[in-house]
């Protein structure tokens, strides 16, 4: 979820499954609240990379500044490519700089206040192995810019979170030993913020962090 022109928006993904090759695209959408539940009053498949079922589109980062809305779509080879948005077109493409994050190709999460009128981009990686049990999710931090192209001004040196092996008890088909994945974020108070994550592909968590956890 973020907040755009006054209003709370939504970012989801639709998938193929149970497809035999897996693909999804990303959409987004204006939510009002109604009498009984909220609802989706528009929403939006922006025509841009694979976000045809080409592929698996997924894990854009949205912010809106200045009744602009943008979205971070990829940090690749430190360099971040940003999209600006109107009712789904794709308006321009930003590109600015990334700094280097040594634990695997940072992707997803989500972008919320940070410090002294700048953002904060709380994102995931994926270490990688041949035996699968060795793979382990992180979470770290980077410090933006607070207006386009969101220049990235510093980045944790450390993890700010790291997957746990976990225990399942109730055999759960979904869980997943090692893995954290942060799905929302905002600014809770002076140098604090809540960071909700999935934990183990298994449970939602919420955690509260100060600037001194954030390894900047």
């Amino acid at each position: 979820m973020f907040s755009h022109q006054g209003s709370l928006w939504l970012s989801w993904t639709i998938s193929q499954y149970p497809a035999t090759e897996f693909r999804c695209i990303l959409a987004y959408g204006k939510l009002v609240e109604g009498k009984d539940c909220w609802n989706i009053s528009q929403h939006f498949i922006p025509n841009y990379g694979q976000n045809d079922f080409t592929g698996q589109e997924k894990n854009w980062a949205f912010v809106s500044k200045a009744d602009k809305l943008y979205a971070l779509y990829l940090t690749f080879n430190e360099q971040q490519i940003w999209l600006e948005l109107d009712n789904g077109r794709v308006e321009e493409v930003h590109k600015s700089k990334a700094l280097r994050w040594p634990y695997a190709a940072i992707h997803g999460g989500a972008i919320c206040e940070g410090t002294n009128g700048n953002l904060y981009h709380w994102f995931n990686s994926h270490t990688a192995h041949r035996d699968r049990s060795l793979d382990r999710y992180l979470v770290g931090v980077a410090e933006l810019a607070g207006f386009p192209p969101f220049d990235m001004l510093r980045i944790s040196s450390r993890p700010v979170l790291v997957g746990t092996e976990g225990v399942c008890l109730d055999k759960s088909p979904h869980f997943k030993s090692n893995v954290v994945f942060v799905c929302g974020a905002m600014k809770a108070a002076d140098n604090q913020w809540l960071v909700s994550f999935g934990q183990n592909d298994n449970k939602c968590c919420l955690v509260k962090l100060g600037l001194k956890d954030l390894k900047l």
